[in-house]
Formats: C-alpha cells, structure tokens, sequence
C-alpha cells in the first residue's frame, strides 16, 4: 500500500468517527427526549412524526441542562459527555418492542433524488475544518472557552455572547472531542437534515400525494439554507424547532407545540418573534377546546427549556432579552438599532424588495424573483383549505412580526421553510395532465439554480472538497481560509498561561489559546472604554492592568482605516483614535501575522495625581460570565 493510500485511509476513518459520533449524539438526544415525552406525554405514540418532535424535545432540555451547570462553573467536557451517555443508556430499556420506521419520501423517485442531491451539497463544507466568520467569531469560539474554565463565556464587550445559544450546547460537546470544529458543523448539517425531514412530514400530514419532498426540495433549493447548512451556525436548528413545532400542533398536541416554542426562544431572540403566531394558535386552540392542563404544561415546560437563558441576562444585566427593549430596560439604543436593522446597518441601506432583487451576498440569497413569484400563488392557492389557511396566516403573523425591520437574511429562513411548504402543496395541486409537466419544470429549474448557485459559493469562496477527501490537509485548509490562524497556533508557546487578550480590528478567535475580548459589529470598540479621557499610554496602562489584561492584539488595517469594515471607528474621536496610535507604537510586539500584531502590555507605572472625578471606570471583563 502506498503512503498516499494510507493517509487518505486513516482520514476518511477519522471523518466516520465524527460522522458516527454526531449520529450518537443525536440519538443521545432523542433518547433523553424520549424520556420526556414519557413522563409529560407531549406526543403521541402513534404519530408518525413523533421521533422528531422527540429530538426536538431532548435538544430543548439538554441545552437548559448544560446553560443551567454553565452558571456554576459545571459546563465541563465530562459532564456534558456524561450527559448525552446517561441518556443513551435510557435505550437499553425500552416501554415495548417496535420496528423502527424510517419514514419514505414520496414518489416519483426522481423528485426524491434530486433532494438527496441538494441535501449533499453541503457535506462537504461540513467535512473541513470551520473557517466561516460567525462560527470563528462566537458560534464555536464561546463554547470553546466554556470547556476551559466551566463557566457560560460571556464577553461583556459583545452583546452576541448573551444572547440565548441552545445551539451552542451542542458545539460544546462536539468540541469536547474535536477541536477542528467538523464536528459541530456536522451537528448543523444535521439539524439541517432534520428540516428537511420535518418540513417533508408536516406536507404530508396536511395533504397526500408528493407534496412532503416537493416542500423539502425547495427548502434545499434555497441558497441561503444550503451554504448555511454546512457552516455551524444556529439557523437549521431554530427552523427544526418551530417546524417540530408545528408538526405537534398539527397532530393536536398542544403542550409539546408550545414547549418546543421555548426551544426556538432558546435558539435565538428571532425564535421570539416567529414563534409568537403559534404560541396565539395554540393559546386560541386550547381555550375553545378548554384544553387548559396542556396548555399549563406547554407553557412551564417552554418557561423552564428557554428560562436559563434569559433569567442569566436579567440577573447580568437587568434586561432579560439584553441588548433589546433598552427603552423599557435601559442600555444602549444605538447596539439595538444596528441588531434588529442589521441588513441596513451592514451596507448603509435596506430593503425588503432587496432581499430577492440584489442579495448583498450570494449566502443571502433568498430564491430570487422566480421563487417570490411561485410563493405569492401559492400564497392565493393556500385560501383553499381550512389547514393551508392556517399555515398562510401563521406565516404571514411571522414575517408581519419582522416586517419593521430589515435583519440578515438567514434570519427569514424559518419564514422561507413555511413558504416552501405552501409552494410544495401548491405544486402537488397541478399533478395532472399538462400541470405536472410545468409543477417538475419550476422544480428543476429552481433547485438547478440554487444547487448552482450553492457549490459555486462552496467552491469559489473555500473549496472545501479537497480537505474534506483528504487530499489537501486540514492545516494547509485553515491556513488558506484564515491566514491568522497560524499567528494563534505560535501564540501557546509564546504568551504565558495566564494572558488575556484585549482585540481591536479583529473578531474571529476560535482556535485562539488564551481568553480575549472583542467587540461585535454592532457595540462600540472593546478598547474605547479604556481610552476614554485617558491623559496618556500609560494611564490606559494601569486600566487594562486592572481587569488583567495582559497582550493586544491589533490590526494595522484598521488603524490605518484601510479596510473594508468601518465599524472598528464607531464611537472613538479623533482623539483617542491618536491616543490608541500611541498606545500601540508604546507596546512590545510579541507576534505578527500579515496586518495582526500581537503586542505585550507594559507593566503601569505609579499613577498620576488626577481628581477622582476624572478617572472613569473602565468595564470588568468576565470571561466566565
């Protein structure tokens, strides 16, 4: 055997080790959902979606777990292994013997492989090491340093970092046994799997025939939801939960629809929002049917999955969805504004009709005009039937809800999976004679565009293929995608145990072997407190030794405001943008990576003799939380 053969042998067992372990985990998690529903009865045995709304429900409860022994400091890589196994070990004792069903998709079978095309597009992504900008910059980089010390991380110079994150509890554990970050990408190419199976599921309950893989293949067909699938981020989860969602309110479980509305609040602020609709129907449905014990149970089950999450901001900040509502709970609005209007806050302007007409990116893009034209007749073909009707107001509720804003556009894709799910069934109405030549046209033609549109994304921004086979290395990977990453691999040998970083000009520290600090798009410079009426370096010296900061790392295209993102200027004055040149030249460079310099703080001198009055307090990180 060659040596080539048995390098490439040895990598693809490690990549069906991590394949074979978020299999595990997701069984972990449908058999402590399992449990659930045995002592709550929140579903049904006899339905047929039952083992999703299963999962759902042991993601919603482990990720409650985890935040809860991350408030203690117990959020360690063998306690979250341990529970993800105690739970398996649930299996060995089954209620009854039964078949496991796999649910069929629906024929005609070319329909069937076309999704699994689709739906493979982005394994590939998910099989190299994680290069994408939000897992990098908290998605994978929070969890990371939760396994360090415990404690939930909390940056207190980035809002994102207290933002509800049940996702985040899955990447603990795949971190736990993989530091590359596959692992957690494979669990969202999981979840996204999930959706497709759920949004399929759901079709199918509200009406025969094809509809389920019609609905699913153009989720898939969406740009937006296909690059997102392979990178670790948190949308492909909050769809999954408020799909599973609706799939227990379709089958008339009221208390599991509203407790699997907490997972999505859990997931993210957005799942607030969008979930808002359903928890109205549910409440409504339950009130004619006088089903007032489910609803109770839904609503204390939703309260105790979502609980941790916000009663952790209301006890760090007072403001239990931090840093939203700061009218009613204080804080600051400018950070809300740019959270919520985040697509004109990103490019200086927004719009709805862009989100179809001119995506900003090509990982925005929602379907295009074909896909808008297809969703507003099924739109009117969905007035038909009591059941569509319901989901058309549903839907429309949740975009109503989003309407005053202008978010990313990976934030509508929950609204975009209901809007597949009207066409789907729209689509599955013309099956006869001439129309099911035009219904397999518009769904070749869209899942054509969108599979194009996806791989050429994939393969253009990071051809992840090649590592993902094995045949490029997975530091050679990294280091192409994100050169500074070479910078972070010196910096174990070269910075003591006990530094702590200080960013300016740079946010994405997942792989980093130190705790840092860094200021998210939408807050104002991390450093910006410590230069305030700052007479001199070595006054913001003795401020950075306070809270322990030891080492800066900074970007030189930032400070010559040559780069792209001008958000690292917000809120500084001409002023103290000189005084940070200062600071900087007064530094010692430990490091340097292309446009990062790794500088050592110096060691404060006495303090000057200055009124008290004039001395600011400079914020406390805590990177514990």
């Amino acid at each position: 055997m060659f040596p080539l053969e048995r390098v490439l042998l040895w990598h693809w067992a490690v990549q069906l080790l991590r394949i074979l372990f978020v299999a595990w985990l997701f069984s972990s998690l449908w058999a402590l959902g399992r449990l659930v529903n045995r002592l709550l009865e929140l579903t049904s045995e006899e339905a047929p979606d039952r083992r999703l709304i299963e999962v759902a429900l042991g993601f919603g409860v482990y990720s409650a777990i985890v935040r809860s022994l991350g408030a203690i400091g117990l959020a360690s890589r063998e306690v979250v292994l341990s529970i993800l196994l105690v739970s398996t070990l649930s299996l060995l004792f089954p209620r009854r013997k039964a078949p496991l069903r796999i649910p069929r998709l629906e024929r005609p079978a070319w329909k069937t492989g076309l999704l699994a095309g689709l739906a493979l597009i982005p394994l590939p992504m998910a099989l190299a090491p994680a290069v994408s900008y939000d897992a990098l910059v908290y998605h994978l980089r929070f969890p990371e340093m939760t396994l360090w010390s415990g404690f939930w991380t909390i940056d207190p110079f980035n809002s994102p970092s207290a933002f509800p994150a049940a996702t985040e509890t899955v990447y603990l554990a795949a971190l736990a046994v993989d530091s590359s970050g596959i692992c957690a990408q494979l669990c969202h190419y999981g979840f996204f799997l999930l959706t497709l199976a759920a949004l399929a599921t759901l079709a199918r309950r509200i009406a025969a025939g094809s509809s389920g893989v019609s609905a699913a293949l153009l989720f898939a067909a969406l740009p937006a939801a296909t690059i997102v699938a392979g990178w670790s981020w948190s949308d492909m989860p909050l769809c999954f939960a408020l799909l599973a969602s609706g799939l227990a309110l379709a089958g008339g479980r009221l208390a599991g629809s509203l407790a699997l509305l907490g997972l999505a609040a859990s997931i993210k602020y957005s799942g607030l929002a969008l979930g808002l609709p359903i928890a109205v129907a549910v409440a409504v449905l339950a009130i004619r049917r006088r089903r007032f014990r489910e609803l109770a149970v839904g609503a204390l089950f939703a309260a105790a999955i979502a609980g941790p999450w916000y009663a952790a901001n209301w006890i760090r900040t007072g403001n239990p969805v931090f840093p939203l509502l700061p009218r009613l709970f204080g804080g600051s609005s400018e950070t809300a504004r740019r959270l919520v209007d985040w697509n004109a806050s990103a490019r200086g302007h927004g719009s709805w009709w862009g989100y179809v007409s001119r995506p900003a990116t090509v990982d925005s893009d929602v379907g295009g005009i074909g896909f808008l034209v297809l969703f507003a007749v099924a739109l009117v073909l969905g007035l038909r039937g009591l059941r569509r009707r319901v989901v058309v107001g549903l839907l429309l509720a949740g975009l109503a809800a989003l309407f005053p804003f202008t978010p990313s556009a990976r934030i509508l894709l929950p609204s975009l999976a209901g809007a597949c799910l009207l066409a789907g069934l729209a689509l599955e109405d013309g099956t006869v004679g001439r129309s099911a030549i035009w219904s397999g046209a518009i769904l070749v033609l869209l899942a054509a565009r969108g599979g194009a549109l996806a791989a050429a994304h994939n393969a253009l921004f990071f051809n992840p293929l090649p590592c993902a086979l094995g045949i490029e290395s997975e530091r050679d990977y990294t280091a192409r995608n994100f050169p500074a990453v070479s910078l972070y691999a010196r910096a174990d040998a070269t910075l003591p145990e006990d530094a702590r970083v200080l960013a300016f000009g740079e946010r994405r520290f997942f792989r980093f072997p130190r705790p840092t600090f860094a200021s998210s798009a939408v807050d104002p410079p991390a450093i910006s407190g410590f230069l305030r009426r700052a007479p001199d370096p070595p006054e913001v010296f003795r401020r950075l030794s306070r809270v322990r900061i030891t080492h800066l790392l900074v970007s030189l295209d930032a400070l010559r405001q040559s780069g792209a993102d001008r958000t690292w200027l917000r809120g500084l004055t001409p002023s103290e943008f000189a005084l940070l040149e200062r600071v900087v030249q007064s530094c010692r460079v430990v490091d340097r990576s292309g446009p990062l310099l790794l500088l050592e703080v110096p060691r404060p001198g006495p303090p000057r003799s200055i009124p008290r009055s004039a001395s600011p307090a400079s914020p406390t990180p805590r990177p514990g939380g």
